[in-house]
């Protein structure tokens, strides 16, 4: 039997619960590697959940738009955020009640299949708002919107997504919309999808998993909502964050893994071994034993003096606050180390020192977290 260290992340987790705009495609365009890899995983026999904040498509239509792509998928795969906040909906307001829709298709088919009633205009029936994304949201649907909720709706958006990926760039995503009307009304929305954990849970729910593990883009989305549910997460660099935002985040939004795209699902998924002051190169099996701390002192209290992490050809070193690496920021296995690192060491904050490079010094002020 292979060590741990040496088992694929398809060989050690049942599921995988993949993101979709960031992680599988740029809008219209699938993502370098990624259709080969999940055909892989289906072949190794791994379940597939996708688990998308995007409420403009039909469950149906999501699996549309992935087979038009190139993509293997199929409806009761699909876990989106109109799904989850018709959940919440049900919490406080019972069917038939009327809801008015500020989006896509995505909600009008999760409200009509539990019972309600959506409308898209305000009146002294409406219920509740359940706000998400549609590219043909304009002014006339927010003030609407806007309308019910000052007259004592209940509002509910699918996610906060600040912004949106296309294959031209980064777009305004549905919390930019949800700002809008924050804005106007003085309210602030429940949040239904991502990073909430119901996503996750009921994506692993869905496909019958035990191990699963969530791999997305963002951050502040697919990994903090992993982590609120208690899930193993890898964080791919195909999307909106950057590994130097993954290094300097709160411990929330810090992910398990990291690699450079999906490609590297069958590839090696051992942990990194994190030492105090160790000397030695092997790569371990992700235990932070014997990592030395100090209350009150470097950083701020129970600081880490001193720690080591090697994974591969790559070691990262932790002095005084500062971590340093013998190799470049272009190294996949750098980014694996630093993170594996911090995670040991700052477990309950996030890291503010240097990150200093053969090629570079990353700083925690750096511009969007990049390098200096």
């Amino acid at each position: 039997m292979r060590a741990r260290t040496e088992l694929s992340f398809l060989d050690r987790f049942d599921a995988l619960l993949l993101d979709m705009d960031g992680t599988l495609m740029h809008g219209h365009r699938p993502i370098d590697h990624a259709v080969d890899s999940v055909d892989a995983a289906r072949s190794h026999g791994t379940a597939i959940a996708f688990a998308t904040n995007n409420a403009s498509r039909t469950p149906d239509m999501v699996v549309e738009h992935l087979t038009a792509l190139g993509f293997s998928a199929h409806a009761h795969e699909v876990v989106n955020s109109p799904h989850v906040a018709v959940a919440v909906l049900e919490q406080s307001v019972p069917a038939p009640a009327q809801v008015l829709v500020v989006g896509g298709d995505g909600i009008t088919h999760e409200l009509d299949a539990r019972g309600y009633e959506p409308v898209r205009e305000a009146d002294d029936t409406v219920a509740a708002v359940i706000q998400g994304f549609a590219p043909t949201v304009g002014w006339r649907d927010l003030a609407e919107a806007a309308y019910a909720i000052r007259a004592g709706a209940l509002w509910i958006a699918t996610n906060a997504d600040s912004t949106l990926p296309t294959e031209r760039g980064l777009a305004p995503g549905n919390g930019s919309l949800v700002a809008a009307l924050t804005h106007a009304t003085g309210q602030q929305p429940q949040i239904a999808g991502k990073p909430q954990p119901a996503m996750f849970t009921t994506a692993a729910q869905q496909v019958s998993s035990h191990a699963p593990l969530v791999v997305g883009d963002r951050l502040d989305t697919d990994i903090e909502g992993g982590n609120r549910a208690d899930l193993p997460t890898l964080h791919v660099l195909t999307g909106v964050s950057s590994w130097q935002d993954a290094a300097y985040a709160e411990p929330i939004q810090r992910p398990t893994f990291i690699r450079p795209d999906l490609s590297f699902l069958t590839g090696p998924a051992g942990d990194p071994n994190v030492e105090a002051g160790a000397t030695g190169e092997d790569e371990g099996s992700g235990s932070t034993e014997g990592v030395t701390r100090e209350a009150g002192g470097g950083e701020g209290s129970g600081s880490v003096r001193a720690a080591r992490c090697v994974y591969g050809p790559v070691t990262a070193e932790l002095a005084d606050g500062i971590i340093t690496v013998n190799a470049t920021d272009q190294d996949w296995h750098t980014h694996q180390a630093v993170i594996s690192l911090i995670r040991a060491t700052h477990p309950d904050r996030a890291f503010a020192g240097e990150i200093r490079l053969t090629n570079t010094t990353i700083t925690a002020d750096s511009e969007a977290g990049a390098a200096r």
